[in-house]
């Protein structure tokens, strides 16, 4: 592979900070303390170039393009969000059961799946697949399909993985005032799971730093969203349903997130101050 690694020499101020930041030490400093890549036979990963364009990023004049980018293009640290305000949108994130019959813009769907490439992975291996239903008709069709798959098991004494016939029923009584009518996927419009090669990297990790992302993203942009852990454990005993998402037999996910317009919004965060217990380790 050719990692396309440029210098502007008109640039460079000979800081030799690119190559500080390069953790495979494939950016080397010449006699005239100048950046260049070495030869490293066009390898990815730690014997080569792992393409996390750190030294683009921290390059202080932006003298150094790699992969095509320019890095004009990149967003500017001014250009990040304040910490009162990322704190605010963490407080202001609730999960959404009440959605609205209504199509998310592919574009904007599209637009969070690229940002949420940024998200921190084991070793910048960058191996996160998205599986997605980014279509509300085939989301309709789905929805049916695994429902009614459902409903003729728990008639057969099926249940859901780890759910037995009382929690089941439990869920069964929620489903109309909790889920509108649907406890699989509470009416979300739209579905996308996050999965990666099982034994490559930290794959189990990596999935879920993903999804979590994502829902940030999603409620920044207004979205609600909901982790389907109910329909994870029905899936499991529904093969021919978790199937039809097409997901890689050795591939690993833990979760599925529902995503679509809230039928209701919250008008405000909540305050959650001193609900989970912090260890501090004062003497070693």
């Amino acid at each position: 592979m050719d990692f396309n690694f440029k210098l502007d020499d008109s640039k460079c101020i000979g800081c030799g900070v690119c190559a500080k930041a390069c953790l495979t030490d494939a950016i080397l400093i010449n006699e005239y303390k100048k950046p260049y890549m070495k030869d490293i036979g066009g390898k990815i990963g730690w014997q080569g170039c792992l393409r996390c364009q750190r030294c683009m990023a921290i390059c202080p004049t932006g003298a150094i393009s790699i992969l095509g980018k320019n890095p004009n293009n990149s967003y500017a640290i001014t250009d990040c969000a304040t910490p009162e305000q990322l704190e605010a949108l963490i407080a202001c994130r609730r999960t959404c059961r009440s959605y609205q019959h209504k199509q998310v813009d592919k574009v904007l769907i599209a637009r969070m799946l690229k940002s949420v490439s940024n998200a921190p992975n084991g070793s910048c291996n960058q191996l996160v697949e998205f599986t997605i239903i980014d279509d509300i008709d085939v989301m309709d069709s789905f929805r049916k399909m695994a429902y009614d798959q459902m409903v003729a098991l728990a008639l057969r004494g099926i249940y859901p993985y780890r759910f037995s016939k009382g929690e089941y029923e439990q869920m069964k009584t929620w489903e109309n005032t909790k889920y509108d009518g649907d406890m699989l996927f509470a009416t979300a419009p739209h579905l996308l799971v996050a999965h990666a090669p099982i034994n490559r990297g930290e794959w189990i990790t990596d999935v879920n730093i993903a999804l979590a992302y994502f829902e940030l993203l999603l409620a920044a942009n207004g979205l609600g969203s909901i982790y389907l852990g109910f329909a994870m454990a029905a899936f499991e005993v529904m093969p021919e349903i978790k199937a039809k998402l097409n997901i890689p037999e050795n591939h690993f996910f833990s979760s599925m997130l529902g995503f679509g317009f809230p039928n209701y919004k919250f008008k405000r965060g909540v305050q959650r101050d001193g609900v989970n217990k912090i260890n501090i380790i004062e003497n070693i």
